[in-house]
């Protein structure tokens, strides 16, 4: 969620067309979560696929909260939309509240990071950091599959939940071959429409 809100800030911010914004959002969520939900429907789990409503109602509380933002950030008080999130959503979880309000705070941090790298030119950019960021949604898609091998070989190796290695293992071997699945994905795709040089993009 921190780096969907880094993406999204670094392109829709100020004036932009809201109603392309929401066309946009609804062909990367529908399609992706009507062939993800058929594909592990199939074999009968489809619990992990939550992510996909709470990442389309950020995506329609957006505008409202890059709005926000810059209301603060034309005061300098970056910091006071922060508190205010994280208040809010303190309270959602404290009494129950919606669940995507309960994550408006970590939206909120990739907002920040975003607009104060492009406008006080922090040192945060990393052409890896934003190739994840452009992939993360085929990541979530594909990561369950590859996120329960690495389960499967930690057990092998003997390493148990109790150890850090275990984490720092199913990390590594869920995000970096999810990663490359959808690089492929999207080279492949790149080279049938006949752009083998924008596949990566």
């Amino acid at each position: 969620l921190v780096i969907s809100g880094i993406c999204l800030s670094a392109k829709y911010h100020g004036l932009y067309g809201i109603r392309t914004f929401y066309q946009k959002r609804l062909k990367t969520i529908a399609i992706p979560w009507l062939l993800a939900y058929l594909f592990y429907g199939y074999f009968g789990n489809t619990t992990h696929l939550w992510y996909f409503r709470l990442i389309a109602e950020l995506y329609l509380i957006y505008p409202v909260l890059m709005w926000a933002y810059e209301s603060f950030e034309s005061n300098d008080a970056e910091w006071v939309f922060l508190a205010v999130l994280l208040c809010w959503q303190a309270m959602a979880m404290w009494l129950g509240g919606p669940v995507c309000v309960r994550w408006w705070f970590y939206m909120g941090v990739g907002i920040y990071l975003g607009r104060s790298y492009r406008t006080r030119t922090w040192n945060l950019r990393s052409r890896w950091l934003e190739s994840i960021g452009r992939a993360s949604y085929g990541i979530y898609i594909v990561h369950v599959r590859y996120l329960a091998l690495a389960v499967r070989i930690t057990a092998y190796l003997g390493i148990s939940r109790d150890e850090v290695a275990f984490y720092q293992l199913c990390f590594a071997l869920t995000l970096l071959p999810s990663h490359l699945s959808v690089y492929l994905f999207n080279l492949t795709k790149g080279v049938a429409n006949g752009h083998p040089s924008h596949a990566h993009r």
